[in-house]
């Protein structure tokens, strides 16, 4: 559903990467960088708990069956032995 990742670093400070990538469209905000993992961790839960507020049961429920519909046409295209 997403992740927070250390990305490096930048004028001798940590850079920490946090995102959300569920199979629908998001908003700008779904990223962002932090100078600490635990201010990443937050930044990333904050902005997940708004997007799951506003969004509902039946959009989630559309898009992972998207999502699966995908994968499964994805492995019927493999070529078989």
């Amino acid at each position: 559903m997403g992740r927070v990742r250390l990305t490096g670093e930048h004028d001798g400070a940590e850079r920490w990467e946090w995102a959300f990538n569920p199979p629908m469209p998001v908003h700008a905000w779904a990223h962002g960088l932090a100078r600490s993992r635990e201010l990443a961790t937050a930044a990333f839960r904050r902005a997940f708990e708004n997007f799951h507020r506003e969004t509902a049961a039946r959009q989630w429920a559309d898009a992972f069956a998207t999502q699966r519909a995908g994968e499964e046409r994805l492995e019927r295209m493999k070529p078989r032995g």
